[in-house]
């Protein structure tokens, strides 16, 4: 009977134990967690939260949007690398790749969408971070496809230095942008737009040759959007800079 009693005692002990347990594993907390899955990076591009000070030295934001443009002078530099090798190992040389685009007909659906040069600075950048964003994830989808696919790999490693290069990455380089606006009191992204990011999507199943195809687009699309983040930092910095020196005229 004391055996009995015993076990049960132990039963009932190790059930509160466990209650407990749950209890404690599962209490909400008080500050959300940053995302940590690959497929949300483009929403924190910095790897860590911190605190950022409003600037309001001119001086100081034309230095920033110089950097920035540095930083696309690099990505520039790896995606023509990433390009004249794909094309090399995959077409043979950029005539056939062009040849096989065209026939091809696809279209990078998402991809990053460049409007006219807007005098509102805010707006520029606000079209900059939103087509980065979109820019991370297709090129996210890329070195996906390709890590996963039968046979040669040789271009996942590529395409990663692309998203993580710690000088000139995309993420890097999204991170920088993020800091300057938030320096400048401006959000990145709307609800909407950060929606619409989220929806892009790759068709999968797709024959080698159609993804051969479809990478060669999305380096494309890599080389026109830092050519344009580039020149837009420039500019930037070219338009504050005129606005700060002091006239000559009499």
């Amino acid at each position: 009977m004391a055996s009995s009693n015993s076990s049960l005692n132990l039963s009932f002990s190790t059930r509160v134990l466990l209650l407990l347990l749950f209890l404690g594993c599962f209490r909400p907390s008080s500050s959300a967690a940053l995302p940590t899955h690959t497929n949300d990076r483009w929403r924190r591009p910095c790897a860590r939260d911190s605190s950022v000070t409003v600037v309001d030295d001119t001086g100081e934001v034309i230095d920033n949007f110089a950097g920035l443009s540095r930083m696309s002078i690099g990505l520039k530099q790896m995606v023509n690398s990433l390009k004249n090798d794909y094309v090399n190992a995959r077409f043979g040389d950029e005539s056939q790749a062009e040849e096989e685009r065209v026939n091809s007909g696809l279209v990078i659906t998402g991809s990053p969408s460049w409007t006219a040069s807007s005098d509102n600075m805010t707006e520029t950048l606000l079209v900059c971070y939103e087509n980065l964003a979109r820019l991370a994830v297709i090129t996210r989808l890329t070195r996906e496809a390709e890590e996963t696919a039968p046979g040669n790999r040789d271009f996942a490693t590529r395409f990663q230095r692309i998203e993580d290069h710690t000088e000139s990455g995309l993420y890097v380089l999204m991170c920088n942008l993020h800091t300057v606006m938030s320096s400048m009191g401006i959000e990145t992204m709307s609800p909407e737009a950060e929606a619409e990011v989220a929806s892009i999507t790759f068709d999968e199943g797709l024959s080698n040759a159609i993804r051969h195809v479809r990478d060669y687009i999305v380096i494309l699309v890599q080389e026109d959007s830092v050519d344009k983040l580039g020149s837009t930092f420039d500019r930037l910095a070219r338009q504050l800079a005129s606005q700060t020196t002091p006239s000559t005229a009499q």
